[in-house]
């Protein structure tokens, strides 16, 4: 606590100062099976083959893997002035080596998944970071025996960065699902999304770019390209009815045809929020009723003209529409407000405008 140092004890206008610093390793092994302390070793399933007892590989051995190693640096500073205005500002940076990936092997190594036929083992490969800063700052605009009116105004900003990955998915990286691509460099909340383009406003339907490194454009015979002189070596056609001469660019209505690239990030440049609280102390009350106000915006992570890519639902409104709602990782294009009059802790009491 710096306030309480002697050089600081006479400053009237300084109630608290304090400096925080903390830093730490976890380890996590977590490897999603039921195998343990076990998941390095060589093991084995029993089976019937042929009428006959028989035993088959289920997992490869590893003697070398270890644990995932989870690091964290936390810097803190918090303040009180004048006895009525709160500041407090935070830096931290969490690092994780050692990622646990499930790692195909060539077949020769024995199959060890019955249902893909697939040789895997478990390796630590890979890091991934977090950093970011928090800033928030609160002060007593009126304080006395029946008013407190407390503003205040939180800030945050986080950067996720993929630091290492197998060797053998450095340069395409690994795919993720429909909408995810993990690659060094690149968060693991970035958007790996085809390229949409907008309406045919003859048709009215969705077009995309195309993928011209797999596929090419073919002409009535479904085969032959339409410009009559671009190479289809390694490429499949596009067929007629999936492709559309716009302005004499080429664009297809199928997702299938389309190129996909980066498409912005779930995180938000930066995410904030504005509150404002009046408690009110009545007599016989458990607790002050609270007054709240609450401006929250969320940057989008695509831009404007990425408004057909925009698939995703906030999980606050989620939350408070449906209390059985699952939480979607996800993004919302206009700023939330709220105001309401609550006397619980549940921000979902709250009465949305």
């Amino acid at each position: 606590m710096l306030s309480n140092e002697a050089f600081l004890k006479n400053v009237s206008w300084l109630n608290r100062l304090k400096l925080r610093v903390s830093y730490g390793q976890v380890g996590n092994d977590n490897f999603g099976s039921s195998n343990g302390l076990y998941q390095w070793m060589s093991l084995y399933g029993s089976a019937v083959n042929g009428g006959e007892a028989a035993y088959y590989k289920v997992q490869n051995e590893n003697p070398e893997l270890k644990w995932e190693t989870n690091s964290s640096l936390n810097i803190g500073l918090e303040t009180r002035l004048f006895n009525r205005v709160n500041l407090s500002f935070e830096y931290y940076n969490k690092h994780s080596d050692d990622l646990l990936f499930k790692f195909i092997q060539p077949l020769s190594a024995g199959a060890t998944d019955s249902s893909t036929g697939l040789s895997t083992v478990w390796r630590n490969i890979g890091d991934v970071s977090n950093k970011g800063w928090e800033f928030s700052a609160d002060g007593d605009i009126i304080r006395n025996r029946e008013w407190e009116w407390n503003v205040g105004l939180n800030l945050s900003k986080v950067k996720n960065k993929i630091g290492k990955l197998p060797d053998k998915d450095r340069e395409e990286g690994i795919t993720n699902g429909d909408f995810q691509k993990f690659k060094e460099g690149h968060s693991i909340y970035e958007f790996w999304l085809y390229q949409y383009a907008g309406v045919d406003q003859m048709t009215g339907r969705s077009v995309y770019l195309p993928d011209f490194n797999a596929y090419y454009i073919a002409g009535e015979d479904g085969k032959t390209p339409v410009n009559g002189e671009e190479s289809t070596e390694g490429k499949n056609p596009i067929p007629t009815d999936s492709w559309v001469d716009i302005n004499g660019q080429y664009y297809t209505g199928d997702p299938r045809y389309a190129r996909k690239d980066w498409s912005g990030s779930s995180l938000p440049k930066i995410n904030g929020s504005v509150t404002t609280s009046l408690p009110l102390e009545r007599p016989g009350s458990v607790r002050p009723n609270d007054f709240q106000l609450r401006f929250q915006s969320l940057r989008p992570a695509l831009s404007d003209s990425d408004i057909g890519r925009r698939t995703f639902i906030d999980s606050r409104f989620t939350e408070c529409m449906d209390s059985n709602a699952r939480r979607h990782d996800a993004h919302i294009a206009q700023p939330s407000r709220s105001i309401g009059y609550s006397a619980s802790e549940s921000g979902c009491n709250d009465q949305w405008i």
